[in-house]
């Protein structure tokens, strides 16, 4: 065991020699360095364990003999920027990340914090590894297309979490910029009917499917249906936008169905009347016509009538109530409207 402790020491006694020499090396090259560019050298900290030592030596040595390099981990550093993953011959080309650094500074002025998430989610320094070349190409593209980033950063239909979640899609597709504008006026035409859209993680994708689906779904209420927007936000008002989206198929199936029932009522009584008129649309026309239809076919037909009509059609069981003469009366009346209905069936 004394063996082995004597053997540990005299390894590290080497290492110990070995690191003095490559030091004694580094400050004899160093001495003839102006004040102001030994200062820009790297500092030492941490733990004196021989990793640390190791590394230290290498990033000085890096300093001394590749000032380039040196200067451009400085300039990335500035910014939040860990140039450990990026390569020496990236580095080597300090014009070019200076220019990177300056392109970087120019847009936070702009878009203050929310730039930040070029870092914190690693896009600029995986732009950096593929190339200085391409985060620059990258930089411009956002500076290209500055206003629709600002026109998120405005807006006031999305929340922080949603403005980051966007700029963030965003920077890693370009593209996606172009859809911003109508996605932003959807989600406020959604939240106008007071439907909660928060955006609790997951895939971003989904998320704004929900969106179009609840905003599809909520005009076509508007513009199809006619439904006064105060009907529609008593469906929807005070529920997250997952909620509305889990009640929209049966809500789509109630509407339509009403729709189509009210339509088959209306062509219905426009036929037996033989009014030919253009269809109304829309829930409050439609019921307008209807009752309007109806009361023609009231005068039309008289009481009665209506009632020998509804047994006919099968809505109501035969009016024993009628008189003999009623029965009649009604009958005469009612022979153009079975007439058409034989025209109809042959």
């Amino acid at each position: 065991m004394e063996e082995d402790l004597e053997t540990r020491i005299e390894k590290a006694s080497w290492k110990l020699e070995e690191f003095l020499n490559e030091t004694r090396e580094l400050l004899n090259k160093v001495h003839s360095f102006p004040p102001e560019k030994r200062s820009e050298l790297p500092k030492f900290s941490g733990p004196w364990k021989e990793k640390n030592v190791k590394e230290y030596l290498e990033r000085l040595k890096e300093a001394i003999e590749r000032p380039r390099i040196m200067r451009s981990r400085k300039l990335l550093e500035e910014i939040g920027v860990s140039s450990m993953e990026i390569s020496k011959d990236i580095l080597e080309n300090v014009e070019e990340i200076e220019e990177i650094v300056e392109t970087f500074s120019r847009l936070r002025k702009d878009f203050g914090k929310y730039l930040d998430v070029l870092i914190e989610e690693g896009i600029l320094i995986t732009w950096l590894k593929e190339g200085g070349y391409k985060a620059k190409e990258k930089l411009q593209s956002i500076v290209d297309a500055k206003a629709g980033f600002i026109e998120i950063l405005n807006s006031e239909n999305l929340n922080n979490v949603l403005k980051k979640e966007f700029l963030k899609k965003a920077f890693k597709d370009f593209k996606f910029i172009e859809e911003v504008g109508e996605l932003n006026s959807q989600i406020g035409y959604i939240r106008e009917h007071n439907i909660i859209v928060e955006y609790r993680g997951g895939e971003m994708d989904k998320f704004l499917e929900k969106c179009r689906t609840v905003y599809q779904v909520l005009k076509n209420f508007e513009e199809k249906y006619k439904l006064p927007i105060d009907d529609i936000k008593r469906w929807v008002e005070g529920k997250s936008l997952d909620e509305v989206c889990s009640s929209l198929e049966e809500k789509k199936k109630e509407v339509s169905n009403e729709y189509d029932k009210l339509k088959r009522r209306w062509r219905e009584l426009a036929e037996i009347l033989g009014e030919e008129i253009l269809e109304p649309e829309g829930f409050s026309d439609l019921r307008e016509e209807i009752e309007r239809l109806e009361r023609k076919c009231k005068e039309s037909l008289g009481e009665p009538g209506l009632k020998l009509l509804d047994f006919f059609k099968g809505k109501a069981d035969f009016p024993d109530d009628l008189s003999k003469e009623e029965l009649k009366e009604a009958m005469k009346k009612l022979r153009p409207f079975i007439r058409i209905s034989f025209r109809k069936e042959t």
